[in-house]
């Protein structure tokens, strides 16, 4: 019987014989190994985007609620009034209108009208005048203190106020009206602004009027 080489060719001599065909490598998915790592990165994946779903539902919520809140509205307490005390020392004022809070003492003034003015017109005390500012004193510089309340501040300002030793007797004799007028705080408005000096003027109660000063 004869044999068709061309189906199964010899090999010839010095000629490689060919290589033999490589099995085919299974999928992954149809191993029992494969199989349990394909589960298992499903469920890695389910897991995840739950968990991107769950965050993204959270800040959306916060992110809301942010949005929704009113504001909180922080209430400050009113600041407190400075205070400022009055400089009672120094050289007396010069002519011309000032504020009460600016005497220092000394200063003739002209008109007068009464201890509690606050405008003042400050005039020459070697020319005619109503009244001399002859003391003034500041009652407390504690800016904690609090106000004793008018009638004790009205009776420290009497005892201040007291001018015998500052006026010259051979002048006021000439004068039989001569009076001791003066201010002082009387609310704790004034005191907690610092206003509580007391003001004592040499004045008479006609008004008529000196020629010079009354103090020594």
């Amino acid at each position: 019987m004869t044999t068709d080489s061309s189906q199964n060719p010899e090999p010839l001599p010095g000629e490689p014989s060919a290589a033999p065909e490589k099995p085919q490598r299974p999928r992954l998915t149809s191993t029992p190994t494969g199989q349990n790592i394909f589960v298992g990165l499903m469920v890695l994946a389910t897991l995840g985007v739950v968990a991107l779903l769950g965050g993204a539902f959270v800040v959306g919520n916060n992110v809301a609620g942010a949005a929704t809140e009113e504001p909180v509205v922080v209430e400050q307490a009113p600041a407190e009034p400075e205070i400022s005390f009055p400089t009672l020392s120094g050289e007396p004022l010069g002519p011309g209108p000032t504020d009460w809070l600016e005497l220092r003492g000394g200063e003739c003034i002209s008109p007068f009208s009464g201890a509690f003015d606050e405008q003042f017109v400050v005039v020459p005390c070697a020319g005619s005048h109503q009244a001399q500012l002859a003391r003034t004193i500041l009652l407390s510089s504690d800016p904690l203190e609090e106000f004793p309340g008018e009638a004790v501040v009205a009776a420290k300002a009497r005892e201040f106020c007291a001018l015998d030793s500052l006026v010259n007797r051979d002048l006021v004799v000439e004068y039989s009206d001569l009076v001791v007028e003066f201010a002082y705080p009387v609310n704790t408005q004034q005191w907690d602004l610092g206003q509580r000096g007391v003001y004592c003027f040499l004045t008479s109660t006609s008004r008529s009027g000196f020629d010079s000063s009354l103090l020594y």
